[in-house]
């Protein structure tokens, strides 16, 4: 069956247009036959323009959905190959290169650096890096989270500062984003349109980790300037999440590893002003207690056995 007679004949329903200044969306089809690219341009809603890619094939292709009226008063919807823009097509090999460097990126949106990448801050016997524990005990609304958030803010605002991040993410968030959103698509209901809509890469989840596998996970919205929400600061190597002073303790966590219980014990009355404690212990699976000293703001954490 053609494809223009895709999906049947069906009753005649008022035309759904791309407006012109609308972005044209883009969407992915994975390992797909010509054939299938062009039913993924036929199955989804409206009539308009968009293209279809492939990072398989290394290809991207533009079609332009329009509807046709047959025989009976019914409506058929045809899928109309056009050349893809030149603009388009550059920024497509910029996309597809990135892919092959860092799939996880473009496919799945994540993204891992170093916190010595975003340098030194003030600390309280000279400078140092970000710690990440306090950076989770002070959200949102402590100094060492307010700092955190506001290097890296200020780092994904600046082209070259992003870089010294993650060469990947300067060249999506400042090369290959801003291109797509504002390159110039012919075609369009009023000749052209601005702007294609990527399926993929609305939101980028970072995480910024030190040498003992502690990461603070935070967000990027590449729709709204690169605004950064921060989701929670955890121990990768027990899955455990680190407290906020937001958090309300008594608290307790389970570990497999006593060593691993004992470390983020210590972090956390590092971090806090409280002490920690552990006594001899025969057993490997162990369960850390943290609670409030007294009436203080001072944490204290202490393990046993489960």
């Amino acid at each position: 069956m053609k494809f223009s007679s895709w999906l049947g004949a069906f009753a005649l329903v008022p035309a759904i247009s791309v407006p012109a200044s609308a972005a044209v969306p883009a969407f992915e089809c994975r390992a797909c036959t010509p054939a299938q690219e062009q039913g993924m341009a036929l199955a989804k809603p409206g009539q308009g323009l968009r293209f279809v890619y492939d990072f398989a094939s290394h290809s991207i292709r533009k079609f332009d959905v329009v509807y046709h009226t047959g025989g009976g008063n019914k409506a058929i919807r045809e899928a109309l190959e056009m050349p893809v823009d030149a603009d388009v097509q550059r920024l497509f090999a910029l996309y597809d290169a990135l892919h092959t460097r860092s799939p996880v990126l473009v496919e799945q949106g994540q993204i891992r650096v170093d916190v010595a990448s975003l340098g030194v801050t003030e600390g309280s016997s000279g400078v140092r890096f970000f710690d990440l524990a306090r950076v989770a005990w002070h959200a949102s609304t402590g100094q060492e989270y307010q700092r955190f958030m506001g290097r890296l803010s200020a780092m994904l605002a600046s082209p070259p500062d992003t870089r010294m991040l993650s060469g990947e993410l300067a060249d999506l968030l400042h090369g290959i984003n801003l291109g797509f959103k504002s390159t110039y698509v012919e075609g369009g209901t009023g000749g052209a349109t601005v702007g294609v809509s990527l399926e993929k890469g609305a939101t980028i989840t970072m995480e910024v980790c030190d040498g003992d596998g502690i990461c603070s996970v935070v967000h990027i919205n590449t729709t709204a300037d690169n605004a950064l929400t921060y989701e929670k600061t955890i121990d990768t190597r027990s899955d455990n999440v680190l407290p906020s002073q937001q958090m309300s303790f008594p608290h307790a966590w389970n570990f497999y590893d006593r060593n691993d219980a004992r470390e983020f014990g210590e972090r956390i009355a590092r971090s806090t002003g409280g002490h920690f404690s552990m006594g001899i212990l025969s057993c490997t699976e162990v369960v850390l207690t943290c609670a409030r000293q007294g009436s203080t703001t001072f944490i204290g954490c202490r393990v046993d056995c489960m």
